[in-house]
């Protein structure tokens, strides 16, 4: 099994475009899945979060994806506290990114780290999750 790796350090990155912001997302997704530790801890929580859903099998695909889908949602919803972005005293917000188990750990999200929990999540369901990115400032996005 592999061992649990030292502290991570949390690092500030400059996001200039919309491009760069989901591409970070998309480096935080894989790190996660393809890493030793943080990967099957992953798997063996999402297995946990549906396993009052029934299979597959027995209720079809598309009834048991509702469900799964539904647990997902409801999990992170009352497991992770919502926040918004950091705001340095007299300084803009700064948007903090962190990999989907590191914000399971910290009980602790943004919108973006909503977004990386969830699609990991599904993701480890089997289902091809995807980023749509959309705005709530009409044109800024």
């Amino acid at each position: 099994m592999a061992q649990r790796p030292g502290p991570t350090r949390l690092g500030i990155h400059q996001m200039g475009s919309l491009k760069q912001r989901v591409e970070m997302i998309v480096k935080l997704l894989r790190a996660d899945f393809y890493d030793p530790y943080r990967g099957p801890k992953l798997r063996a929580l999402v297995g946990k979060i549906v396993k009052a859903c029934p299979a597959r099998a027995e209720a079809g695909e598309r009834n048991a994806g509702y469900c799964e889908a539904a647990a997902v949602h409801d999990w992170v919803a009352t497991n992770i506290r919502y926040s918004g972005d950091t705001h340095p005293i007299g300084e803009d917000p700064v948007d903090l990114y962190q990999s989907p188990w590191r914000t399971i750990e910290m009980g602790i999200m943004d919108c973006d780290d909503c977004v990386g929990v969830v699609i990991a999540l599904l993701t480890y369901l089997g289902y091809h999750a995807f980023i749509r990115v959309s705005s709530n400032q009409g044109s800024s996005w």
